[in-house]
């Protein structure tokens, strides 16, 4: 889950129920951490926010 749990809904349930987590992060990273991201995991591909591909 990401984002707002609003107050008794599916999302709030499955929260109190242990059966779904949130799970917080940035979204826009500047370069440092995005760097950062990348060498904490594997993608197989992995495209910045603000790039060339995206325009």
């Amino acid at each position: 889950m990401t984002g707002t749990v609003e107050k008794e809904t599916y999302s709030e349930y499955l929260i109190r129920e242990s059966k779904m987590a949130i799970c917080r992060y940035p979204v826009h990273l500047n370069y440092s951490q995005y760097n950062k991201i990348l060498s904490l995991n594997n993608f197989k591909r992995a495209i910045p926010y603000h790039s060339k591909e995206l325009s």
